[in-house]
């Protein structure tokens, strides 16, 4: 039988994300714990975000998230798409997302500590 809470953080943050991403669109006045004032509130991580743009609308756009501050042997970087879909499911360690096409992205940037949402777009 599936219990929801023997699984991964990892785990529960992909099958969250696209109700999430479904109430953050809707305009719900009462979000989910994941992106409410908790996650406004974390001051334990910091991070830097830096763009490679796609060249004549192709699909070889980058993210590269730089942890500033942050527990580092914890840390995990779920990127998603647009429509809250996980576009690095088995690969959360690392930091960097490849191959993107132009549109709107969302990494999450979670510790043991809190999770911070990042928002970013490709051109």
């Amino acid at each position: 039988m599936y219990n929801f809470f023997n699984i991964s953080l990892e785990m529960k943050l992909i099958k969250i994300l696209p109700v999430v991403f479904l109430f953050s669109i809707l305009g719900n006045a009462h979000p989910l714990p994941l992106f409410s004032s908790n996650q406004e509130k974390c001051d334990k991580i910091e991070a830097k975000i830096t763009l490679t743009n796609t060249t004549n609308q192709l699909h070889n756009g980058k993210a590269q998230i730089d942890l500033i501050r942050g527990d580092r042997a914890s840390v995990k970087f779920i990127f998603c798409d647009s429509t809250g879909k996980v576009i690095n499911e088995g690969e959360f360690k690392r930091e960097s997302q490849e191959n993107l096409k132009p549109g709107k992205y969302i990494c999450i940037v979670t510790t043991v500590d809190c999770s911070k949402k990042i928002e970013f777009t490709i051109e």
